[in-house]
């Protein structure tokens, strides 16, 4: 046992006696398919994308945008950006909902006072500005030949945004108490500060362009008016004292493809 074991040793320690190495074929294909250097290079290039956008989720609002960005690439993975938007916004039926079921309840039986609802702000627009970090590059193989870049990355953004605000609850010219109707309710508008967040995705289709997907934030102030005297709302008189609810929160899933110069 102990003379075999000797023999394998010897036979281990002379040169060219070790298996054989693996054939190139697989390290041509891993450096070819696996392993290259990053195809899609946007430093220093600039960027116009225009996007849709869709509500995620509704509650007393619901809104539609249409975007465009113009953004200059300062290295790989870090940009300028601005960023333009017009939205096509509405209550939804489940506001409409409330307001005419609110409506129908007598105010000289019990519900004299109230306080409109949060969250009830329509963004008309807005335009932004700020920065977009993009620290992951990688891609992912289709049907194992067709090799598909992509860049995935984080946007913030601060800007002022155009805001409309119908009440659910001050309705200054009652048609019908039995059927919840009103002719005239109280409405708002104003221009305020904003942020943007958005966490995407681009797929490279070629050297001038990519599509991307991304989930994107926008927040703001909301205000609304609170102990309300609806006898007063309904005569045509003022009424109600404001107040502040915190942030509201509007987030949209977006798609749009970047003309990339």
């Amino acid at each position: 046992m102990t003379r075999r074991l000797a023999l394998w040793l010897l036979l281990l320690s002379v040169p060219g006696a070790a298996p054989a190495a693996p054939a190139s074929g697989e390290d041509e294909l891993i450096e070819r398919v696996v392993v290259r250097n990053r195809l899609f290079d946007v430093g220093g290039r600039l960027e116009l994308s225009p996007s849709v956008g869709v509500m995620m989720m509704t509650r007393l609002t619901d809104h539609y945008t249409l975007s465009g960005d113009v953004t200059f690439n300062l290295f790989h993975t870090l940009a300028v950006e601005g960023r333009a938007t017009v939205a096509y916004s509405r209550q939804t039926g489940l506001a409409r909902r409330i307001a005419q079921q609110f409506l129908e309840r007598d105010p000289t039986l019990g519900i004299e006072r109230a306080d409109d609802l949060s969250d009830a702000w329509e963004m008309r627009g807005n335009a932004l500005a700020g920065l977009r970090w993009a620290p992951i590059y990688g891609k992912i193989s289709l049907l194992a030949e067709l090799p598909v870049h992509f860049q995935a990355y984080l946007s913030a953004n601060v800007g002022a945004g155009s805001f409309h605000r119908q009440s659910l609850v001050y309705c200054r010219a009652l048609l019908s108490r039995d059927e919840g109707t009103c002719s005239d309710w109280l409405t708002e508008s104003r221009i305020a500060g904003m942020a943007s967040g958005a966490l995407g995705i681009r797929f490279f289709t070629s050297q001038r362009g990519a599509l991307r997907f991304e989930v994107r934030d926008y927040a703001f102030q909301d205000t609304y008016l609170v102990n309300i005297d609806r006898i007063v709302a309904e005569s045509g008189g003022v009424t109600g004292e404001r107040a502040r609810a915190g942030i509201t929160h509007l987030v949209l899933f977006d798609v749009g493809y970047a003309f990339i110069f």
